[in-house]
């Protein structure tokens, strides 16, 4: 194979490089927290947010919330989050978690959702989510 030939398939590849990869989200981006989403905390901002409903056809098989945050406190922090599920009536259906997270440094800022930025509810009443509130709490 000739260098011209090499050369070409480095470029395929760097190209589908560029056009692949993870889900990235800014924490600049203007409106990712919709108002079906209420956030309790001083220590971090949510800078992203969303509820994802999975179905398999008309059926709801579970519930799923995202977030990513920013650490606005001005030390390192441990912090525990709890998400809980309400329907139309603000009857709670679900108290999702903790997730635990650890060592947040001063400013830290995610921009990837993870298995760690999500509580679920897998519950017969998960297709009558209707807002959630996400409650973050210092260890």
């Amino acid at each position: 194979m000739d260098l011209k030939k090499l050369v070409i398939i480095a470029l395929i590849f760097l190209l589908i490089g560029i056009f692949s990869g993870c889900q990235k989200r800014e924490a600049t981006d203007v409106n990712t927290i919709p108002e079906n989403i209420e956030f309790e905390s001083d220590l971090l901002e949510l800078t992203y947010a969303n509820i994802v409903f999975h179905r398999d056809g008309d059926v709801v098989l579970r519930t799923e919330v995202q977030y990513l945050f920013k650490n606005i406190a001005k030390r390192v922090l441990n912090i525990t989050v709890i998400a809980e599920f309400y329907d139309k009536n603000d009857k709670l259906l679900f108290t999702g978690g903790p997730k635990f997270l650890e060592y947040l440094p001063i400013d830290y800022v995610e921009t990837e959702v993870f298995p760690p930025n999500t509580i679920t509810y897998t519950g017969i009443d998960a297709k009558d989510v209707d807002h959630v509130k996400i409650i973050v709490t210092e260890v």
